[in-house]
């Protein structure tokens, strides 16, 4: 029902991905993790053009789920009614919040009917932003993993929140997903939340 990919670069640690497949294992989430050197907005754009899945999720190499139940939590807002699913994040314009690609789910079908924007930075747009400019120009539900915790706030999330290196997100007030950020900084930091996890039976 849902393709799930997490994407790098070439020059990342493999220890991050190693990692992220391990928490994925945990909770029986299938994910299919790709390294390489294309554009960060390319790889989305090529994944929505070519998946014959009816749904697609993306991931960063250090954003993990926090519960089995994530994929299901996930499947159902989509399910729902036609929509995009994400984390709330804010990219050039601070004051605009959108979905972030670090995790961000859609119908495939979505992305043809939005008329392909293109999801490297624009004008307006961080990667991956124009998805919700799209979706929101056309009165398509844009629903948000909200953030619950920061480990080392660093940026603004609208006007009153921030967000930064070690982001926990919710759903309906439960924890359900962690985005490291930065992490060519903070590999040591990704790591032991993982050993955490995966420690805790």
């Amino acid at each position: 029902m849902i393709e799930a990919y997490s994407y790098a670069y070439n020059s990342l640690s493999k220890d991050v991905l190693i990692y992220q497949k391990q928490i994925f294992d945990k909770f029986d989430l299938p994910i299919i993790q790709i390294q390489d050197n294309l554009n960060h907005g390319q790889f989305l754009t090529h994944i929505l053009n070519t998946s014959k899945s009816k749904y697609v999720m993306f991931f960063d190499a250090d954003a993990i789920p926090l519960t089995k139940n994530f994929y299901n939590i996930v499947l159902e807002e989509l399910e729902k009614e036609k929509c995009i699913i994400g984390m709330e994040q804010t990219g050039m314009p601070r004051y605009h919040i959108y979905a972030g690609p670090a995790c961000l789910a859609m119908p495939v079908s979505l992305y043809s009917e939005i008329n392909y924007p293109c999801l490297n930075q624009t004008f307006r747009s961080d990667i991956g932003e124009e998805i919700t400019w799209c979706c929101e120009e056309r009165a398509i539900p844009v629903k948000f993993l909200k953030i619950s915790h920061v480990e080392s706030p660093k940026w603004r999330l609208g006007y009153d929140r921030e967000f930064g290196i070690g982001s926990t997100y919710s759903y309906k007030n439960q924890d359900v997903l962690y985005h490291q950020f930065e992490i060519r900084l903070n590999t040591h930091n990704f790591i032991k939340k993982c050993i955490n996890i995966l420690e805790n039976k």
